[in-house]
């Protein structure tokens, strides 16, 4: 009978959830402005458009968190690309 998961902890998980969801919602529109801010001083001549991966990889991290609860598989593949887009940055930056 202990196995069985009560409401409150339920609603604790449940409540957890939809602050995690808020918290990285917030957090893709800040990496999506650095991405833009990255682009714009690439435009304009200063620095490299590979310091993107990483912020790119952040919100695929995000959107895997997101998605988390609601598909598995979906969550999976933006995990797997959050990995290869973030080493893809740090071996740009230690390269460059």
């Amino acid at each position: 009978m202990d196995d069985m998961p009560n409401d409150a902890d339920a609603a604790k998980k449940g409540k957890l959830m939809r602050t995690l969801r808020i918290i990285w919602s917030i957090l893709i529109a800040v990496f999506a402005a650095v991405i833009l801010f990255r682009i714009y001083s690439w435009s304009q001549g200063q620095g490299n458009l590979h310091e993107i991966l990483s912020p790119l990889g952040m919100i695929f991290v995000g959107l895997a968190n997101i998605f988390s609860t609601r598909n598995k598989t979906l969550s999976s593949i933006f995990v797997g690309l959050a990995v290869i887009l973030v080493t893809a940055g740090l071996i740009t930056l230690f390269v460059y």
